[in-house]
């Protein structure tokens, strides 16, 4: 792939959040005619800024537009042959072996266990993408990388034309942001285009239901599933066999790990893409044991232990933003009885599924946020005890406060946060913080 000429040209960036400011950076570095549009008013020295409502001039104006991810650029497609990915300018300019990570749920623990075991194993990976580092910012730092592993959202990838990792991951597909991709069918093309422009000598690990969409692929494919049955023994498949996790290839069966030796900071499916990704790379597996004491720290919002407070263990697992994530945590709490606390925006996604299933796994629900009266009439159809709150914190007064005694308090909310916060990530530091003043 040619380097996109970017001297003679008016390179436009459309957004100035971290993609935008990275984006900056890295065409100034390049000596690139720099136009800026942010939807509100920004400084920036050596670019031509344009005011929020110069949308029109701007998209006129350049020659090719880098947008911010978190831009819907449906309504605009009479400039679409201007749109420049942020992740195709990377690939231009990246010169080292890259695994590329997406998926509805897990891609970021992936992403994190991945970059921690390559470091245990003396390589130096660096994170970036989606979670760590900018892709373009990550540049600048090229010669001291030995792989870069890179964490990719439906809307970074849904306007790749170029990008091809050398191995690309599929973690889960599931409904999700269907708001902004209208369809499912649309949303999977999107998460698709990590492997769809890959070749002969690249690989690409996916689950089962994805294999019939990787036939035209000229890469490498293996196949991940947390299941004991090999969906297609013409495809290399990761997957677990009684006791252990395992690939098997070409009519035999080869041992990875033991199930046992598998952390618990995690959910095991996670482990076995991890282990699954090493291996297809040639490297041995690392003890998971210190490599979970690593990672531990950097797994916050994700079915993160929080304290004990009179004897019910409470939870912070604010990342899950879709039922399934939700449903997930909930089967590691079998058998015991969970008050679970839900809220945030569906993103498209009916929650009704997801409640019908709570039956034999809660105990009680709180729901909160601006979907509640939604969530509670699921809830009441399906006889599940409720209660309902506009705020977090009176959400949190109320689980603490409920009059069923559970062992376990999870907030997981099975939703997007932005209707009340600006990321997952403040979403869970106001539980964990409202949890904290309580137990004062």
């Amino acid at each position: 792939m040619a380097p996109t000429k970017l001297t003679k040209s008016a390179i436009g960036v459309w957004g100035f959040g971290v993609t935008g400011q990275a984006a900056v950076r890295f065409l100034l570095r390049q000596n690139a005619d720099v136009r800026l549009y942010n939807q509100t008013p920004v400084n920036q020295a050596n670019v031509q800024v344009y005011a929020p409502d110069q949308l029109d001039g701007f998209l006129k104006d350049c020659d090719l537009i880098i947008p911010s991810p978190g831009i819907d650029l449906h309504p605009y497609q009479a400039y679409k042959h201007k749109w420049l990915s942020e992740i195709d300018l990377f690939a231009q300019h990246w010169h080292k072996p890259v695994v590329a990570i997406t998926g509805t749920v897990g891609k970021t623990t992936v992403t994190t266990l991945l970059t921690n075991a390559l470091k245990q194993l003396g390589i130096q990976a660096k994170m970036a993408g989606n979670v760590g580092t900018s892709m373009l910012d990550m540049l600048e730092q090229q010669d001291q990388i030995d792989i870069a592993v890179v964490e990719l959202s439906s809307f970074q990838l849904e306007h790749a034309k170029h990008f091809a990792p050398d191995v690309a991951v599929i973690t889960t597909l599931l409904p999700n942001h269907l708001d902004r991709h209208i369809t499912f069918e649309a949303y999977q093309s999107a998460k698709c285009n990590i492997f769809t422009h890959q070749k002969a000598n690249q690989k690409c690990l996916v689950p089962p239901k994805l294999l019939e969409a990787t036939s035209a692929s000229p890469a490498e494919t293996f196949c991940i599933t947390p299941t004991t049955k090999v969906p297609n023994k013409n495809i290399p498949t990761y997957h677990f066999d009684q006791n252990q996790a395992v690939i098997f290839s070409n009519g035999s069966t080869h041992k990875l790990i033991c199930s046992q030796e598998l952390p618990t900071t995690t959910f095991a499916h996670n482990w076995l893409i991890t282990c699954s990704v090493l291996d297809t790379l040639g490297y041995k597996i690392p003890d998971l044991t210190k490599l979970a004491g690593q990672t531990y720290s950097t797994l916050e919002h994700r079915l993160e232990f929080v304290t004990k407070i009179n004897g019910v263990k409470i939870y912070n697992d604010s990342k899950a933003t879709v039922p399934a994530a939700t449903l997930a945590a909930l089967k590691q709490f079998v058998g015991q009885k969970v008050t679970l606390i839900l809220g945030g925006t569906s993103k498209g996604v009916k929650r009704a599924g997801m409640i019908c299933k709570f039956a034999s796994k809660v105990e009680s629900v709180v729901l909160f946020g601006s979907e509640r009266e939604q969530l509670a009439l699921w809830c009441q159809q399906n006889n599940i005890s409720y209660q309902t709150s506009a705020s977090l914190e009176h959400a949190v007064d109320l689980a603490l406060a409920s009059p069923n005694k559970s062992d376990i308090l999870l907030f997981s909310p099975s939703g997007a946060s932005f209707d009340l916060f600006t990321n997952y990530k403040e979403r869970g530091k106001q539980f964990k913080a409202l949890i904290q003043a309580a137990q004062r």
